[in-house]
């Protein structure tokens, strides 16, 4: 029992990032924006592929960043070439399923035999058996730290007045 409880935290907080998007784009933004879940499996793509290249500490950031790109492929459909909000996300979510066959280079990759981030904090003896928990609570939080003291900042503060 303890085991499930375990295992639904750690997907409940790798799940709150999409929620962290959703609610920027549903609530502050108040545009109804489908790239989220297009941008998150991309961001495990270049996560995986990094992984199995050997830099699991650059796989975050660089997640990250990819899923900024299609967010800015999302708002210059929406702000340059007037598609509706819904229909750009749509379009991007779409065009991201081949993206991320390319980012991956095959359709399935195994990071068995690889060093991960929780593989690396399993070796370093990090919260005992709730290292996968912790190390992804920790990176939780602190995203969502970030988030806050961004929306705090004068942009942030523009954003939300959007």
């Amino acid at each position: 029992m303890l085991y499930v409880a375990q295992t639904a935290l750690e997907l409940g907080f790798q799940y709150a990032l999409v929620a962290m998007a959703l609610f920027l784009s549903y609530r502050v933004l108040d545009i109804a924006d489908l790239t989220t879940d297009g941008c998150f499996v991309l961001g495990c793509a270049v996560s995986v592929t990094l992984t199995a290249a050997g830099h699991p500490f650059l796989a975050i950031p660089a997640a990250m960043l990819a899923g900024a790109c299609a967010g800015f492929v999302t708002a210059f459909l929406q702000t340059k070439l007037g598609v509706p909000s819904i229909l750009a996300g749509i379009i991007t979510n779409i065009g991201l399923y081949s993206v991320n066959l390319m980012v991956m280079g095959k359709s399935n990759q195994s990071l068995f035999q690889t060093d991960t981030i929780y593989t690396l904090a399993k070796g370093a003896g990090f919260a005992g058996s709730w290292y996968k928990l912790a190390v992804t609570a920790l990176i939780v939080l602190a995203l969502a730290a970030a988030l806050v003291l961004f929306l705090g900042t004068r942009l942030g503060l523009s954003v939300r007045a959007t």
